[in-house]
């Protein structure tokens, strides 16, 4: 690299990252699902602190869950319990974070927008579009973020 390059090079770790990412725009697109898919896990944490009774459960919420729960007599915070940490821990696995591999965070967060398709689809069939959307762009991580780039094999590595 030049000097006039290396002048002109971002100094901060972050800044360069974000440049590395740019470069790729499978990378790039990549990190804007990883980051739309963020959502869910901030849901995640309504959802528990709700389940917890920290705040009154939301009516809306209990309207799209009731579908879901009803036949199979699960009471709703414990479906909340669940849930939330599910989707907390799903939305930290797809940066690499927290105890979840990739593939099962997906599967978790897949499960989760199935639900809540279900419950959306019995209360009003045109309000799914949310649930359809998120579950598209988890499944297009697994061609944009392939789960095979988590493994390192021991006989790739050049002694």
């Amino acid at each position: 690299m030049s000097a006039a390059e290396d002048a002109l090079a971002p100094k901060h770790p972050l800044l360069r990252t974000i440049n590395e990412y740019l470069e790729d725009k499978t990378k790039f697109a990549t990190i804007a699902v990883k980051t739309c898919i963020t959502g869910l896990g901030i849901a995640g944490v309504g959802c528990l602190i709700m389940g917890l009774g920290f705040i009154p459960i939301d009516p809306e919420f209990a309207a799209v869950a009731k579908p879901n729960i009803d036949p199979f007599g699960i009471p709703l915070r414990p479906f909340m319990l669940f849930l939330g940490p599910m989707k907390v821990l799903g939305a930290a696995s797809q940066w690499g974070y927290g105890p979840l591999h990739k593939g099962f965070g997906r599967l978790g967060l897949q499960f989760c927008c199935i639900c809540g398709f279900y419950g959306h689809y019995n209360i009003d069939p045109k309000s799914v579009s949310a649930s359809i959307i998120m579950f598209s762009l988890l499944t297009s991580l697994y061609w944009l973020d392939p789960l095979s780039n988590d493994v390192e094999h021991e006989g790739s590595k050049s002694d």
